[in-house]
């Protein structure tokens, strides 16, 4: 068989839903609804196993303790989180590889072990069972566009609402039109002539030329000064 789905129904939170397993035409094989126990000790293992067996396991004894631990959690798996009658139709169908719809209230199910599910000293892992969860549920749609004014293309603040119509925006400072016009350009301000610019800084006046004798300042056509 090409492969097999488990698609979780009727979903009422992460401790109740539905499993339908079904091949890929639409064929369904087994059916169980869930109700995990939360309060019971194999149910820290479900949700992290590493932890869980870390303090759980006797350190005197960790490999063999750790084994008995995965066994124990393994058995509760199958009775609780899959179901026996899922459980069954998985192990008789393998090898095989499932895949898993994941919705959105059930975010957490490719971070459980389904691996070590087992049932009649069988399990789903050692028989080659191997799960593959589909994402796309879980996606969240795509942001819409924002401004860098922190608001839709398009938005108008209901402050700026009257009778019902966008207030215009409020006009700027007015600029002169060559200063615009600079500002557009990239231009710099046009500089003064050289010689309108005194030695030692600043703007000359009419008639100071540094050591020269007054004059003007200003230079005549034939470069002379008058």
């Amino acid at each position: 068989m090409a492969g097999l789905v488990l698609e979780p129904l009727e979903v009422a939170g992460p401790l109740r839903w539905r499993w339908l397993l079904r091949t890929e035409e639409g064929e369904a094989l087994a059916s169980h609804q869930v109700a995990l126990p939360a309060g019971d000790y194999e149910h820290r293992g479900f949700t992290d196993l590493y932890r869980f067996l870390r303090w759980q396991a006797d350190p005197d004894r960790r490999v063999v303790s750790e084994a008995q631990l995965t066994a124990q959690v393994g058995d509760w798996i199958g009775r609780q989180a899959l179901g026996e009658p899922v459980l069954a139709a998985l192990l008789d169908e393998a090898p095989v590889t499932v895949r898993v719809p994941v919705p959105a209230e059930l975010a957490f199910l490719p971070y459980r072990p389904w691996e070590i599910a087992a049932g009649g000293g069988l399990v789903l892992g050692r028989k080659q069972v191997r799960f593959v969860f589909d994402l796309a549920g879980t996606r969240r749609p795509p942001r819409r566009a924002v401004a860098p004014n922190g608001r839709r293309p398009g938005a108008v603040h209901p402050v700026h609402l009257r009778h019902g119509r966008p207030l215009e925006p409020a006009p700027g400072p007015r600029r002169h039109p060559e200063t615009r016009r600079a500002r557009r350009s990239g231009t710099r301000r046009p500089r003064r002539p050289a010689d309108l610019i005194h030695p030692r800084g600043g703007r000359k006046r009419p008639g100071e030329c540094g050591d020269l004798p007054p004059c003007s300042g200003i230079s005549t056509p034939d470069g002379f000064r008058k």
